[in-house]
């Protein structure tokens, strides 16, 4: 485990050098937010609701759930595992409440684009790439090491995949 932490923190500082400048930091800070992914999507809905209104609602429906239990999941992580956030190990900031593991950009913004990508008739992949930008972004900016961001991706993949098969079934009983 301490050669997954170490090599974490050493792959964490390569990054950060290759991408510290403040131009590029403020870049990364301002595509992680949340509301131009939201953005994006809203309008990805709205076509598809014209087109599959029955997908486009059960859509709707996985990503309020996603986001109301998948975040509460993603904090109850947090907080016990208790890895602090990169920008506290090097002094850049103080939040004590702020903990690293996993990233909640990262596996809210994968799960809500494989859950997309499952329901969508036309197999939508872009949000996917939104998902890593905004991943990179939040190890760029000191939010994150690199296994917080990756193990988000992976547990935000999990969870859009159970979501998916319980509403498949769930249609089905109907």
């Amino acid at each position: 485990m301490n050669f997954l932490i170490l090599w974490d923190k050493q792959i964490f500082d390569w990054i950060v050098m290759v991408g510290g400048n403040p131009q590029l930091q403020a870049f990364c800070e301002a595509i992680a937010k949340p509301k131009y992914l939201l953005s994006i999507a809203f309008i990805y809905w709205l076509f598809y609701f014209k087109i599959h209104k029955k997908g486009a609602l059960l859509l709707l429906a996985a990503v309020v759930f996603n986001l109301a239990f998948g975040d509460f999941m993603v904090n109850f992580l947090k907080y016990a595992v208790g890895r602090p956030r990169p920008g506290v190990v090097l002094g850049l900031y103080y939040n004590p409440a702020a903990f690293a593991w996993p990233s909640a950009h990262a596996f809210n913004s994968m799960s809500f684009a494989i859950l997309i990508y499952l329901w969508s008739l036309r197999r939508i992949t872009i949000f996917i790439f939104f998902s890593f930008l905004i991943g990179m972004a939040r190890v760029i900016s000191n939010y994150h090491f690199p296994l917080d961001v990756i193990s988000g991706w992976i547990l935000g993949t999990f969870w859009a995949y159970l979501q998916y098969h319980v509403g498949q079934w769930f249609v089905e009983k109907r």
